[in-house]
């Protein structure tokens, strides 16, 4: 009996299939079942990959194991929301030079864990975000240097901007958490609000603010101390209101 039990084990084993890769192959939006060899759905929690072939937009997914690869023809990536929530999943970018427009957001590492973004090294990344931006509580989330110049007419938190490499020009709002706001990127005010949960102090780590337009206005809100390095350059109007 022992026997019988072993070899209908190994027998089962053995004809496990092997993981579904999901090729996205003609460029349009991700919900377009006929952009697909076989269409995976907005959930990839299997050790299966999708493999992105095509520029691709209005992506909707929420990744908990897996590998999600970007092929080195794309240049233009739109997301919805899609959500990295576990060291499970592996997200890769091989291309050197794309551009993300974000609508809803890109969540990381939201359950703690960490599985840092693959790109290969010295790439150049412009965001365009209309959304929620960025969310991670971890920092970094690439795995290698990346430039990113980012336009924010959205909301972005202000964690993710100390830890990010490149210019932020904020035409929408930055929205601060916590009592201090450190930023590694250059920051360009232009006509956008930086507000606070609480009163908060800015900090430039090793980026400036400027602003570079002489008519704009941009305004802090609930800001109670704002340092300034050597590199600060204001040609337009700032406005500062205390808690």
């Amino acid at each position: 009996m022992r026997l019988i039990i072993i070899i209908s084990l190994f027998f089962f084993s053995s004809s496990k299939l092997p993981a579904t890769i999901y090729t996205f192959h003609t460029a349009g939006d991700y919900n377009e079942v006929s952009n697909w060899d076989m269409y995976p759905g907005n959930n990839l929690n299997t050790n299966d990959t999708i493999s992105i072939e095509a520029n691709c937009w209005n992506i909707n997914l929420d990744a908990s194991q897996g590998y999600v690869v970007f092929l080195e023809n794309i240049n233009q990536i739109g997301i919805n929301w899609v959500t990295i929530s576990s060291s499970n999943c592996q997200l890769e970018f091989l291309s050197s030079y794309f551009t993300i427009s974000i609508n809803g957001g890109g969540i990381f590492d939201v359950n703690g864990d960490y599985n840092s973004i693959l790109t290969p090294s010295n790439t150049f990344i412009e965001i365009n975000n209309y959304g929620d931006g960025i969310i991670t509580n971890t920092c970094p989330i690439w795995e290698s240097y990346v430039m990113i110049d980012y336009y924010n007419y959205g909301t972005q938190e202000a964690f993710y901007l100390g830890c990010m490499n490149g210019y932020f020009i904020n035409e929408g709002t930055i929205e601060v958490n916590w009592p201090s706001f450190d930023f590694n990127c250059d920051i360009e005010l232009a006509s956008g609000t930086i507000t606070g949960n609480q009163p908060y102090t800015i900090t430039p780590y090793n980026g400036a603010i400027m602003q570079n337009c002489s008519s704009c206005v941009a305004t802090f809100n609930n800001i109670e101390t704002l340092y300034l390095n050597k590199n600060c350059n204001i040609r337009g109007q700032v406005i500062l209101n205390a808690p």
